[in-house]
C-alpha cells in the first residue's frame, strides 16, 4: 500500500514539473513573438524635423480621414507591447507584434489630384503613378504640410515642386488562441 502511494507521489510530481518546464518553455517561445520594430527611411536633411513634424502633425483636422498614425498611437501600442512582456502567457500561438515605418522622400516636381477632402492620386510628370489613395487607407501618404488651395469641383489637378512626401505605415497584430482540444 505505501509503495502505491509512493508511485503515486512520484507520477504527480513528475508530471508537475514536466507541466512546470513546457509552460516555461513555451512562455519563453512566446516572448519571441512579442516585439516593436521602429524604421525611418529618411535621405533627406533634417530628418528629425520631418520625423517630428509627422508624427506629431494633426491629420484629422485637416483631411477626412478615419485612420491616421501618429506618435501618440505608436507609444500607447509599444506600450503595450512592453507590458504584454512582463506577462506570463499560456497560448502556444500567442503573437503581439508592432511594425512601424515612416518613409519620406524630396520630390522635385509632381502632380496632384485631389478633392476637398482628401488627396486623390499624386503622379510624377512622366505620368507615373507614385500612389493612389485607397478607401481602405492601408497607406497613408501625406504632402509636405502644406495648405492645398480649396476647389470648385469633384476632383482637381495641380502641380507641385519641391515637395516631402511621407508615407507611413503600421502594422499592429495580437493573436489570442487558446485550443484546449475539447471536441463536442
Amino acid at each position: 500500500m505505501k509503495r502505491k502511494w509512493i508511485y503515486l507521489l512520484g507520477l504527480i510530481i513528475t508530471g508537475s514539473l514536466i507541466t512546470a518546464f513546457s509552460l516555461i518553455i513555451n512562455n519563453y517561445i512566446i516572448l519571441t513573438r512579442i516585439y516593436y520594430k521602429i524604421n525611418y527611411k529618411i535621405e533627406i536633411q533634417n530628418s528629425e524635423i520631418i520625423i517630428e513634424k509627422s508624427e506629431l502633425f494633426e491629420y484629422h483636422l485637416f483631411f477626412a480621414v478615419y485612420y491616421h498614425i501618429d506618435r501618440d498611437i505608436v507609444e500607447a501600442l509599444k506600450s503595450k507591447i512592453e507590458d504584454d512582456k512582463e506577462k506570463f502567457h499560456f497560448s502556444p500561438l500567442y503573437r503581439h507584434i508592432l511594425i512601424y515605418s515612416l518613409e519620406a522622400t524630396n520630390e522635385s516636381l509632381i502632380y496632384l489630384t485631389y478633392n476637398n477632402n482628401s488627396i486623390i492620386k499624386v503622379d510624377y510628370v512622366n505620368q507615373t503613378e507614385i500612389f493612389v489613395v485607397q478607401s481602405n487607407w492601408e497607406r497613408n501618404w501625406y504632402l509636405n504640410f502644406t495648405l492645398i488651395p480649396p476647389t470648385s469641383s469633384i476632383s482637381s489637378t495641380i502641380i507641385l515642386n519641391n515637395v516631402i512626401l511621407v508615407k507611413m505605415n503600421l502594422n499592429y497584430m495580437i493573436i489570442f488562441i487558446v485550443d484546449w482540444g475539447v471536441k463536442f
